[in-house]
């Protein structure tokens, strides 16, 4: 768990030098965002403090179109990515702590060491279940906002903000090969080339997309020889040295 801490906080750091160095990038200097344009533009279908109508921010839009008032409304759905990015950052420490709870972290079970088990079909074995995909979900989800981020400073001088439109990382989410600055791939980075992130979205898409992880986890309970009752413990599937899991046709859990 400390573990966890260290990493989330560790990246709860550099969000702020995220902020300076993409309005940096924007408009140079130190700008203060909040002397950019006018506030009730920055909030305008992005926050409920904002009570505007879509069609009373359009006819203000017609008016206010100028490439400046753009590029400033492109700052602030960028900022609005790295606050989201924050909040998932910050929320993976609370939903692994939730998950640490319900199946606290022990060094791996050895089959010798067991005499029995059974599954345990209840309301907790759900529940750990879904500590376990939700720790995983929000990392991918923080990973995916990561991928916009990166392809937007990769690609922000392709932008004619004199028609600013909509961000050109709309549909994009995070995959290895993403058309980014290589500065992103470089080795050890979140966009090269890492088992650990690979595995993360497998967990992630096995559980969203695919359908192919029964919802209701296969949860242990066990004794060892002597009697004694070993700590609950899950499962998960075989996978290889490059964060693959180990397939034969449409065949993708192994338990070794």
């Amino acid at each position: 768990m400390n573990d966890i801490k260290g990493i989330v906080r560790s990246a709860s750091d550099k969000i702020e030098g995220l902020y300076d160095a993409v309005q940096a990038l924007l408009f140079g200097g130190a700008t203060t965002q909040r002397a950019l344009c006018s506030e009730f533009l920055c909030n305008c279908g992005i926050s409920p403090e904002s009570r505007m109508t879509k069609m009373e921010y359009e006819k203000i839009r017609d008016v206010i179109c100028d490439s400046h008032t753009n590029k400033c409304l492109y700052w602030y759905d960028m900022e609005l990515k790295i606050e989201s990015l924050a909040d998932r950052i910050a929320a993976v420490e609370s939903l692994y702590l939730d998950f640490d709870l319900k199946l606290p972290h022990i060094d791996c079970i050895d089959d010798s060491m067991i005499e029995c088990a059974r599954i345990d079909i209840s309301e907790w074995a759900d529940d750990a279940y879904v500590a376990a995909n939700n720790v995983f979900v929000a990392i991918a989800a923080g990973l995916d906002i990561l991928a916009k981020i990166a392809y937007e400073v990769s690609h922000v001088e392709e932008y004619d903000f004199a028609s600013y439109k909509r961000m050109k990382s709309d549909d994009i989410l995070f995959k290895q090969g993403l058309p980014i600055d290589d500065k992103f791939k470089k080795c050890g980075m979140v966009f090269s080339e890492i088992p650990s992130i690979r595995l993360i979205e497998a967990f992630r898409n096995e559980y969203v997309h695919n359908s192919s992880w029964s919802y209701r986890a296969t949860v242990y309970e066990a004794t060892d020889k002597a009697g004694n009752l070993l700590p609950r413990y899950m499962m998960f599937p075989d996978y290889d040295e490059r964060g693959f899991f180990i397939k034969s046709g449409t065949r993708g859990h192994f338990y070794s």
